[in-house]
C-alpha cells in the first residue's frame, strides 16, 4: 500500500469495516465514504483516514471533497510536486514517430509558445533548448511571419540562420508581438523535462 498516494474505500457494513482494517497500514492517505453511521464512528480516531458521510446532501458531500483535497495538495508531496511542475517554464523534450527528437517549450499557463525543428539525437536537441535560451534574447532573431491562412506566428532563427523554433498560429499581430516577449521572458529559467519512455 505504500506505494501509492491514496486510497478510496466504499464500505457498507461493519463485517467489511474488519476487512479493511487488515490491509490498513498507516502513512498512507485513506479516503472511506460510507452511509453506515456506526462505521464512521468507529473510525473516527484512526490516523490518516478521511471519512465521508455519504448520507449527507450534494451540496455538503462537495464542500466536503473540496477541503480534501485542497488538503491533500499541501500535505501529500507526490501531488504538491505534480502541481507545482505543471505550472514551471519548462522545456519538455519529447519523441516523433519517425524517430526524430523535439522540444515544446511551455510557459506557465501551461500553454506551448514554442515548438522546435526535428533533431535526429537527444544531445542536439538539448543543444537546440540552449540555442532557444540564448537566442530568444536578441530580438533580431524573431522572425515575425504571415501564414497562408493569413494568421501571423514567428520563427526564432540561431545565429547561423536556421529556424530552432516556431510559434502557434495567432489571431492578430499584438498577440503573436505577445507571444515572442512570452518566448523571451520564459525561456531563460525554464527547465527541461525529459519525457520520452524509458524503454
Amino acid at each position: 500500500m505504500s506505494n501509492y498516494t491514496i486510497f478510496f474505500f466504499v464500505l457498507y457494513s461493519e463485517s467489511e469495516l474488519l476487512d479493511f482494517l487488515k490491509l490498513y497500514s498507516t502513512g498512507v492517505q485513506i479516503f472511506v465514504c460510507s452511509f453506515n453511521k456506526e462505521v464512521l464512528t468507529k473510525m473516527e480516531n484512526i490516523a490518516n483516514i478521511f471519512l465521508l458521510d455519504t448520507s449527507k446532501t450534494k451540496t455538503e458531500m462537495i464542500k466536503e471533497l473540496h477541503s480534501f483535497f485542497n488538503c491533500m495538495i499541501f500535505k501529500t508531496p507526490k501531488i504538491k510536486d505534480k502541481l507545482i511542475e505543471k505550472k514551471m517554464k519548462k522545456f519538455v523534450i519529447t519523441k516523433r514517430k519517425n524517430g526524430e527528437f523535439q522540444f515544446n517549450l511551455i510557459a506557465g499557463n501551461n500553454q506551448v509558445i514554442l515548438v522546435s525543428e526535428g533533431y535526429t539525437t537527444r544531445a542536439n536537441c538539448e543543444k537546440g533548448i540552449e540555442s532557444v535560451k540564448r537566442n530568444s534574447q536578441d530580438s533580431s532573431k524573431f522572425n515575425r511571419m504571415i501564414a497562408s491562412n493569413g494568421k501571423p506566428y514567428f520563427n526564432l532563427k540561431a545565429t547561423n540562420g536556421q529556424i530552432i523554433g516556431t510559434s502557434q498560429m495567432y489571431e492578430s499581430e499584438t498577440s503573436r508581438d505577445n507571444g515572442m516577449e512570452s518566448v523571451r521572458t520564459n525561456a531563460l529559467k525554464a527547465i527541461t523535462v525529459d519525457e520520452i519512455p524509458l524503454k
